[in-house]
């Protein structure tokens, strides 16, 4: 798989919330609260294993395929 291939597939999953004025519509602004809370607890969940493995907190690699995964562990 290439590396656009990966980009594509990955850009079918990312979710962003509404913006100005979209954002004011009664239905957007529900899904940006539940866009919100799911976004809290991913961060909620990284801050728990970065707290769990210390190591973490000094890993400034970004992990963009198998490659650097495997390097990062």
């Amino acid at each position: 798989m290439t590396t656009n291939q990966q980009n594509i597939q990955i850009k079918t999953w990312v979710v962003a919330p509404y913006k100005k004025p979209e954002c004011e519509i009664p239905e957007n602004e529900e899904f940006n609260n539940h866009v919100s809370m799911v976004h809290i607890r991913s961060e909620h969940a990284i801050g728990f294993l970065k707290g769990r493995f210390h190591l973490l907190k000094h890993l400034h690699i970004q992990i963009k395929d198998e490659r650097s995964h495997k390097f990062a562990t």
